[in-house]
């Protein structure tokens, strides 16, 4: 059986700080700052310029090109808070599956350590002449369920550890529209 830990353990401990730091930065949310500013933006549009008199079409016009003028910046503000919402509900899915390959990691561990053997008294039995024999039948099939264990538990690891990559490679095309 070829399970090696210290490689999920090191994809854990090279993630892990990214990804709370990531969080922190989503509490704070910098886009809201951003998506304000637009809002004021276009209140100084609308307020600034609607009390000038002009012309009926030359009006028309200016209200032509303001009414386009804030949907673009809507359509931006709109465009930043949804990119935002995928990128936040990103991170914090790769921070859930990065604790639960963490926690995976931990029981496979405590279950490579408890391997049965042979020789621990629970397989002795001893013979009514003092001899001491080896029940194997039984050793056997704790050491098959034991294996079984540990290879289920290593297949959750891996798989989460392509999950994680694969919530990684969304978060690369978000970032890279």
């Amino acid at each position: 059986m070829n399970i090696n830990i210290s490689e999920y353990e090191k994809f854990y401990d090279q993630l892990k700080p990214i990804f709370e730091a990531a969080n922190q930065c989503i509490d704070a949310n910098p886009c809201s700052e951003l998506t304000e500013y637009i809002d004021e933006i276009v209140n100084g549009i609308s307020n600034s310029l609607t009390e000038l008199e002009w012309e009926d079409v030359v009006r028309e016009q200016y209200n032509l090109a303001l009414e386009t003028g804030i949907e673009n910046l809507e359509l931006i503000k709109s465009s930043i808070n949804a990119t935002w919402t995928q990128s936040e509900t990103l991170y914090r899915d790769i921070l859930t599956t990065l604790e639960e390959l963490n926690d995976k990691v931990i029981a496979l561990s405590t279950k490579l350590n408890d391997e049965p053997n042979a020789h621990d008294s629970k397989y002795k039995k001893i013979e009514l002449d003092g001899t001491i024999n080896i029940n194997y039948s039984l050793y056997n099939s704790d050491h098959r369920t034991w294996k079984r264990e540990c290879e289920s538990l290593n297949s959750s690891c891996s798989s989460l550890k392509d999950n994680i990559n694969q919530l990684l490679e969304q978060l690369k095309g978000l970032n890279s529209d």
